[in-house]
């Protein structure tokens, strides 16, 4: 489920936000504080512990008392992208599901010259990534089209070998980020087998 879907659902369940304050604070409560493949199962809890009766949707303090989920802070946030990113090399081309950790290695200079520089100062490194990572997010990500970040030789060569390919994070947002990435670029036969691969392995 999308979160376009999702604020969709609530509504057409409970009727209109009690303004548009409120409806723009769950929004952005939603979007930070679950994944895409989370909220088919976040709107069923939902009906199940928030009566219809009310005929308003919930807030977002009711929603975050459900569901015991604050929105994490941007340091928190800076430190799980530091971690999952930290889960391989540049050895591998990635595609990220937080847009936010794409674009920060991209500020320096790219996948290759991130990883040289965790490995050569793994501590400044991550000091810095921290502080690059909690201002981009203040400008959003809704302007960020996923990239794939090139390994060293995907970059030398001009072409990714798709044996070499990781999806770091969100694998159903990945997938996504794949397709999106497929329609906007013109990719190689073997792209398309990788994707057809990978919806194969998260088809359910």
């Amino acid at each position: 489920m999308e979160y376009s879907e999702f604020m969709t659902r609530i509504v057409g369940y409970y009727g209109d936000f009690e303004n548009d304050v409120v409806k723009k604070a769950v929004g952005i409560y939603v979007v930070e504080a679950f994944q895409e493949s989370e909220l088919k199962n976040v709107f069923n809890k939902i009906i199940l512990s928030y009566s219809r009766n009310y005929k308003t949707p919930p807030d977002v303090a009711i929603i975050e008392k459900i569901f015991q989920r604050a929105i994490p802070n941007e340091e928190t946030l800076a430190e799980e992208a530091w971690k999952l990113l930290r889960q391989t090399d540049s050895g591998f081309s990635v595609i990220v599901s937080d847009l936010i950790a794409q674009e920060t290695v991209i500020s320096f200079g790219g996948w290759h010259n991130f990883a040289q520089r965790r490995r050569n100062d793994e501590y400044w490194t991550h000091k810095d990534f921290i502080s690059r990572y909690s201002r981009l997010r203040q400008q959003g990500s809704e302007h960020i089209e996923p990239r794939i970040l090139l390994s060293w030789s995907a970059a030398m060569n001009g072409e990714v070998d798709y044996r070499f390919f990781k999806i770091l994070g969100d694998k159903t947002k990945g997938e996504e980020f794949l397709k999106i990435i497929e329609k906007q670029t013109s990719l190689p036969s073997s792209f398309n087998k990788l994707l057809d691969d990978v919806q194969a392995d998260f088809r359910v």
